[in-house]
């Protein structure tokens, strides 16, 4: 049998259960149960500890400020495969009939202090309240918040890591770009890109796209296929692939089979602009509510907002879940500090009920911030 690898290094690994166990002794929590589906969109949170996503069952890790850490499988295959990643120091499997009871008597054994809760708000009602009732007696504490600030703070190996995510859907991007063909089903343009990602060392794949010829285009949230490309097309296509590792990248641009209206290259130009700008406030310091001030600003002074309309999202973080904190909208108190990545992707809805949107992937430094975007902010025609 073949010995599974990490995707990230065991000094990574290790890193993140030291920034973990710390936060821990910061707030005073004595053990830390993760609990994990995998549905939903806080998968990372396990895999952040033990390097593996989970594929079909509730499953959960138990860290404590001292002495091994446990890990708690759905099954055996499950439990050895966990086991063999040598990242954890004890394995077991679940009760199906009570599916909290070890996890809650490995984390007592941390002794009668407090016990942190991450990701349980993912887990079905017989997991929650089987692990619940298990640590009856217990002071239990919401450690999301907490975990969510170290996650926060890349460090340069998952910088490296997400660099590359953003360029595995740069390429991707371009290799749809350049497939699709006027008459063809939409299908096999994305079937062809999609192979490509693979290819190129892709996860996870993620599409999200809508086109019409004159409907009003709102964000999408899943992959319009049908039909075959006619033109006059227009749509938004959103790419948020993940490379090895696990971590994403995301591009996101409106696009056009043919000729694009002045309408459209004006909102693109104030796009960009904004992209720019909001780019180069980000600094240490500077909080996730300041930065989409900074955008809804501008477009209220572009004429593309009206002051009623502001306080809507403008981009949010990013790692091993497609969004994590901070949430770019007005009055979001986090500080962005070194280390945290960021997508920014403003939205112009014209009169026509076309929206026009565009993505930059940032990561912030000690000055200011990087760029990990190359694509240009120029209208996307396919021609």
């Amino acid at each position: 049998m073949t010995t599974p690898q990490t995707r990230v290094s065991r000094g990574e690994i290790q890193r993140r259960h030291a920034s973990i166990r710390k936060a821990m002794e910061e707030t005073e929590v004595d053990a830390l149960v993760i609990g994990c589906a995998p549905r939903g969109d806080r998968r990372g949170v396990l895999r952040y500890v033990v390097d593996s996503y989970l594929q079909l069952f509730e499953e959960f890790t138990v860290i404590p400020q001292e002495g091994p850490i446990g890990y708690f499988a759905h099954d055996k295959a499950r439990a050895e495969y966990i086991d063999d990643l040598h990242l954890v120091e004890h394995t077991d499997i679940l009760d199906p009939a009570e599916p909290g009871g070890k996890v809650a008597a490995f984390a007592k054994r941390a002794g009668p202090g407090r016990i942190g809760l991450c990701g349980t708000d993912s887990l079905s009602a017989k997991y929650y309240l089987s692990l619940i009732n298990s640590l009856d007696g217990y002071a239990l504490a919401d450690f999301t918040k907490t975990m969510d600030g170290v996650r926060m703070v890349k460090s340069d190996e998952e910088i490296n890591i997400s660099n590359n995510a953003v360029k595995l859907n740069e390429e991707t991007f371009k290799a749809w770009l350049a497939s699709v063909r006027e008459g063809e089903e939409k299908a096999k343009s994305f079937a062809r890109a999609s192979s490509f990602a693979a290819e190129a060392g892709c996860e996870d794949q993620y599409w999200l796209a809508s086109f019409g010829a004159s409907s009003p285009l709102c964000l999408p949230h899943a992959l319009d296929g049908s039909g075959t490309w006619k033109k006059g097309d227009i749509g938004v296509v959103v790419l948020e692939h993940t490379a090895a590792g696990g971590y994403f990248g995301e591009v996101m641009r409106t696009c056009f089979l043919g000729s694009v209206s002045r309408e459209a290259e004006e909102a693109f130009t104030t796009i960009s602009r904004i992209l720019q700008l909001a780019g180069s406030a980000i600094k240490p310091g500077i909080t996730a509510g300041e930065i989409a001030d900074l955008i809804d600003g501008y477009l209220v002074e572009y004429g593309f907002l009206s002051i009623d309309d502001t306080g809507k999202p403008h981009g949010h973080g990013q790692g091993l879940d497609i969004t994590e904190p901070p949430l770019l909208v007005s009055g979001d108190p986090t500080v962005i500090k070194p280390g945290t990545r960021l997508n920014i992707h403003p939205r112009i809805k014209l009169a026509s009920g076309l929206e026009i949107t565009s993505t930059d992937c940032y990561v912030a430094t000690e000055s200011g911030s990087i760029r990990l975007s190359t694509l240009p902010h120029e209208p996307m025609a396919i021609r």
